[in-house]
């Protein structure tokens, strides 16, 4: 039963506050509910015999990457009284102390049901857009301004780019007349269960990776479809592009033999590689053919990055959120806005950390497949996050992540 709860609280902490059916369902006081959620993973970390058998090198990083995370949200809240800042900063803490804490075979279990939860609600999300198609639903019955039932403080609401429909309190099916147009097709996209598809894949991508890996879960095919599907008709560009990129990558890596015993040498020729093509317009050619709105997109994320390297007395822990609404923002340039510079360079430097450690793992003896897509599983899921640069998150991958600090578990998944 703890298995169970830990791996409820973990889907509750994950998807908060993003998910508006899971959000409605916490009630008039959402932030207690997740408190008390927090709360119940820290005594089941707390409960049970810690017997992690992870490396000092290993857990040390974990312990460095969360006292860093939770310093920085902590002195965001002195600056400006952001109350999410203490959020994020009490979530990681949690997280952490998790990971490092929970023995490798409960880990394991704990995670496991965890994608399974996934799983289910997001077939029951498919199984009920399934139904909006063939007419069984008229969804258009279900717009948001029509359900009492939700609280105006529910995620759904605070979205002003879109209009909602909410069939059966659990879908949500954004009212839209445009998709993502990729070489001349569009696609209207579908969050599922999320308020946009991009946490769709935050949240979903990692795990799917991670189930085509672990064969010995329980329920994989049924894992496998509801995830896939998922992340198909959710369609984010950039989530895509992770997924083939980061194959491409982890092959050259396993080609090269040099790469594998210089992992860091392998992260600076990509990062310098990304950064010629930009340098030369190249980027610029391929989102105008390809994908124009992704184009549009990284003009505007182009000009709010002008704007902020003319702020020269920019705060080092950020703005408040309505000094920030004076200024552009788009992607990983809202980090700044809301952590400040010190923020951001913690970001980075965690965003690293969880780039570099999977291809160590790899440099290892440790060379199946399992591993290869347990190592795409942690690298796209950091990919995708700088879509939605938040501290918080940071947990889907530091879950799978934390897999390395447990050779049981690193086993397991590669047998």
């Amino acid at each position: 039963m703890s298995l169970w709860l830990a791996s409820l609280s973990l889907l509750v902490i994950v998807t908060y506050p993003t998910s508006p059916p899971l959000f409605a369902l916490m009630g008039e006081w959402p932030e207690a509910v997740y408190l008390l959620f927090l709360a119940a993973l820290l005594i089941v970390a707390t409960t049970l015999k810690n017997a992690n058998r992870g490396s000092a090198d290993e857990t040390q990083a974990f312990k460095r990457a969360g006292v860093a995370s939770t310093s920085v949200c902590a002195m965001t809240y002195i600056a400006n009284e952001n109350a999410t800042a203490i959020r994020d900063a009490l979530t990681i803490a949690v997280i952490c102390f998790f990971v490092l804490r929970i023995p490798p075979h409960i880990y394991i279990g704990i995670i496991r049901r965890y994608i399974i939860l996934n799983a289910i609600l997001l077939a029951i999300a498919l199984t009920l857009l399934g139904a909006c198609y063939v007419d069984l639903i008229d969804y258009t019955h279900w717009h948001v301004s029509n359900l009492g039932y939700l609280s105006e403080r529910n995620p759904i609401y605070l979205r002003q780019d879109f209009s909602f429909h909410m069939p059966l309190y659990f879908l949500v099916i954004p009212f839209t007349d445009s998709g993502v147009r990729i070489f001349g097709f569009e696609f209207l996209r579908q969050p599922l269960i999320y308020t946009e598809p991009a946490y769709t894949w935050i949240n979903s991508a990692g795990i799917f990776l991670f189930s085509m890996a672990d064969k010995n879960i329980r329920g994989r095919v049924f894992i496998l479809l509801a995830l896939g599907v998922s992340l198909a008709v959710s369609a984010s560009v950039q989530g895509f592009l992770a997924v083939v990129s980061i194959l491409a990558i982890l092959m050259i890596f396993h080609k090269i033999k040099l790469f594998q015993r210089q992992p860091l040498l392998f992260i600076a020729l990509i990062l310098i590689g990304i950064y010629s093509l930009i340098f030369y317009g190249f980027h610029e050619l391929v989102l105008s053919t390809i994908l124009p709105e992704k184009f549009e997109q990284y003009n505007y994320f182009q000009e709010s990055l002008e704007i902020i390297h003319l702020l020269k007395n920019f705060p080092l822990f950020g703005v408040t959120a309505l000094e920030g609404s004076e200024f552009l923002s788009y992607g990983s340039v809202s980090i700044i806005m809301r952590y400040g510079p010190v923020g951001f360079v913690v970001l980075c430097g965690i965003w690293l950390l969880l780039l570099v450690r999977p291809l160590k793992l790899l440099s290892s003896n440790i060379t199946t497949m399992s591993s290869y897509l347990f190592a795409a599983a942690v690298m796209v899921s950091v990919i995708i996050m700088l879509r939605v640069p938040q501290f918080n998150q940071l947990v889907p991958m530091i879950l799978l992540a934390g897999f390395q600090c447990h050779v049981g578990v690193r086993k397991a998944i590669s047998g």
